[in-house]
């Protein structure tokens, strides 16, 4: 998770998900809504957002490449 400071107390948030497609459990589906909490420089929980998502139900990439140079 990053984010950005937009000013006027404004954030941009970006979640960035990741799946261990290989050693991970195929029953471990990504949560909808993501759940995100935030903290103060105090670790004190001031509030959580619920973010509703649609997850691409395909996201496993085919592990044989032909050329290492794959983009």
């Amino acid at each position: 998770m990053t984010y950005t400071c937009l000013g006027n107390n404004q954030y941009q948030v970006t979640l960035t998900i990741f799946r261990d497609c290989y050693y991970g459990s195929p029953a471990a589906w990504f949560d909808d809504p993501a759940s995100i909490g935030v903290f103060d420089a105090n670790n004190n929980f001031l509030f959580q957002e619920l973010v509703g998502w649609d997850p691409i139900l395909n996201d496993t990439l085919d592990p044989t490449l032909d050329n290492e140079c794959f983009t």
